[in-house]
């Protein structure tokens, strides 16, 4: 009888140690995420990754419609279609270059956040 109420304390006492063990674990990584935070402190590499991510690159949407070929007046549906055309010919599988596949994957983005549909 007093084996089980032994085992029960041990096991309730080592629940308790890994619950407080935890939670100072993760105190301290909130600790870590506040002072990036707070600081700004991330790395010239995430900092490109997201001005590629979220800027235009300088496109607008009347650039864009150049090099896709389209009107003021064209839809998603007509932006989406023109971009695979496109991408047929430029994309550097097909022997044309990343960097003419860039720009047409830009005039997308930018049309796409422009055309109200």
């Amino acid at each position: 009888m007093i084996r089980f109420f032994l085992i029960g304390f041990f096991v309730v006492l080592a629940i308790y140690f890994l619950w407080g063990l935890a939670a100072a674990i993760f105190k301290a990584f909130l600790k870590v995420i506040d002072s990036m935070a707070e600081t700004k402190n991330f790395s010239a590499f995430t900092q490109n990754m997201r001005d590629k991510i979220f800027s235009s690159g300088g496109m607008n949407p009347e650039e864009a419609l150049g090099v896709l070929g389209l009107r003021e007046t064209c839809t998603k549906k007509d932006i989406e279609n023109a971009y695979k055309l496109l991408m047929l010919k430029v994309h550097p599988d097909r022997g044309g270059s990343a960097d003419e596949a860039a720009k047409v994957n830009q005039a997308r983005d930018v049309l796409l956040k422009w055309v109200k549909e």
